[in-house]
């Protein structure tokens, strides 16, 4: 009775009189159970969608599988016959391979670009010699048409052939000769010429009796270095032809750079086991010169505005003029040259004129420095640095000079400094200064002026165990021969 009661609607009576029906609702699981059970029904055809979505990138970017190609159909020809092995034995009547004829020259680039050419050794030249303008090969078969563009050759004797080449030159360039290949000992020279124009000359000669084949044995590149405004000449020899069984044997490299009278922009050699006669008046002068060699002496005379000489255990001699830089480096080697700086002057001293700052680098090893400043301008600027070890060095230096004076002898004595008195070269009667700034075992730093404390000019002399002596003194002459 009382569930029937509980189906029935409710009558309630308004204000009006009228009756409302009203429905009595579900229990609260019942609902909260469906509620429930379309919620799950819900998520999992979202959770579905959800899968699908993510993978279908997958499935429709994927590479689809390859399917092999079928097997080519077998070739009903017979099979061709092996090639027939190769003939050990030589050619009875070897002969040359003509070559197509040469056209004429370009001439030479303001701007030149890579051309091919041949070459003797992969690894030459490189981007560090400089940009090819263009190469001139040499084969050993005198006489082959074709093979020997612009060289000339002659067979100085049944055992012995030559071949030379040459080339002009722009003394408005910064000429430089480099050598690459072959650790061969040759000699570099520079001399002067009556001409109007520099030119550069190649001369090899070699053995003709260890000569067997044909192949490219040198060859001369014209190189150009944009950066610098440089133009010159790389000699390249093959590195194969000294250690080749029956090889190649080279009895003379001269690689020969003539100049004219005046003013040479620049000169450089790179040249390693190369000797350098230098054989230029002071006539002609270098606004920059730079020469380097290994075990090979350079020698000889020269001027140029900044020079440089470097050679690697062999000696430097000879008389050399810079009016602003000079450097001399060497090892295991003496420095027997004379050295001066403005002008030419008495042998075995330098001497700095015209000028207000002059820079001098002296350096060996195993060898000793004894260097006399003959000549140097009141009120001028002097650095010079001069290194040796296992060697006494020596300095005399002018009246003139104002500044520190720094030795340094490790593991030696102390150092030895004596200053002569004499008057004021410039005349305005002013008082020479001298000061002992320190001093010990192995070093010593004095301090030179004229009237005022301290100057602007610097030396430094070093040496290794043995004895480093500075005088300053009027009579140069004297102290030096001493």
């Amino acid at each position: 009775m009382s569930d029937e009661r509980a189906r029935q609607p409710l009558l309630n009576e308004s204000a009006a009189g009228s009756a409302l029906a009203v429905e009595q609702r579900e229990p609260a699981w019942k609902r909260f159970l469906k509620a429930f059970g379309v919620a799950l029904l819900v998520w999992f055809l979202f959770s579905m969608l959800l899968a699908s979505a993510s993978d279908w990138p997958f499935s429709v970017f994927a590479p689809k599988p390859h399917k092999p190609s079928p097997a080519p159909a077998p070739d009903p020809r017979p099979a061709p016959a092996p090639a027939p092995a190769p003939d050990p034995r030589p050619d009875p009547h070897p002969h040359p391979v003509p070559q197509p004829p040469h056209e004429p020259l370009p001439a030479p680039l303001p701007n030149p670009k890579p051309v091919p050419y041949p070459v003797v050794d992969a690894s030459y030249p490189t981007s560090v010699d400089g940009q090819v303008v263009r190469c001139f090969p040499h084969q050993t078969q005198l006489g082959a048409p074709g093979t020997n563009l612009r060289w000339t050759d002659s067979a100085l004797s049944s055992l012995t052939a030559r071949a030379v080449i040459n080339f002009p030159l722009n003394v408005d360039d910064a000429i430089f000769a480099i050598t690459r290949g072959s650790a061969v000992e040759g000699t570099v020279v520079v001399e002067e010429t009556d001409g109007w124009r520099a030119s550069a000359r190649v001369e090899v000669e070699w053995d003709t009796t260890m000569t067997t084949n044909s192949a490219y044995l040198f060859q001369v590149c014209e190189l150009a270095k944009n950066n610098d405004g440089g133009r010159g000449l790389g000699l390249y020899l093959p590195n194969w032809a000294s250690t080749a069984p029956g090889g190649f044997t080279w009895t003379k490299v001269v690689f020969t750079i003539r100049v004219p009278q005046g003013r040479i922009k620049a000169l450089r050699t790179d040249t390693w086991n190369y000797a350098h006669n230098l054989q230029v008046s002071n006539r002609t002068t270098f606004g920059s010169a730079e020469f380097h060699s290994q075990f090979r002496e350079i020698s000889g005379q020269l001027t140029a505005q900044s020079l440089a000489l470097t050679s690697i255990n062999a000696c430097i001699s000879g008389s050399y003029t810079a009016t602003r830089k000079l450097s001399l480096h060497t090892s295991n080697a003496a420095i027997d040259a004379e050295l001066f700086i403005g002008s030419w002057s008495v042998p075995g001293t330098l001497r700095f004129i015209g000028a207000s700052a002059f820079d001098a680098v002296l350096r060996t090893s195993n060898a000793a420095i004894d260097v006399a400043v003959e000549t140097l301008p009141a009120n001028a600027k002097l650095v010079l640095d001069a290194e040796t070890s296992d060697a006494p060095a020596r300095l005399t230096l002018p009246v003139t000079f104002e500044g520190d004076v720094i030795q340094a002898t490790p593991g030696g004595d102390l150092p030895k400094f004596d200053v002569e008195s004499a008057q004021d070269p410039a005349g305005l009667g002013r008082r020479h200064i001298v000061t002992n700034v320190a001093s010990g075992t192995g070093f010593r730093t004095d301090s030179v002026s004229w009237g005022t404390m301290g100057g602007s000019g610097n030396v430094l002399l070093r040496t290794t165990e043995e004895v480093s002596e500075v005088h300053i003194t009027a009579d140069w002459r004297q102290k030096h021969e001493a």
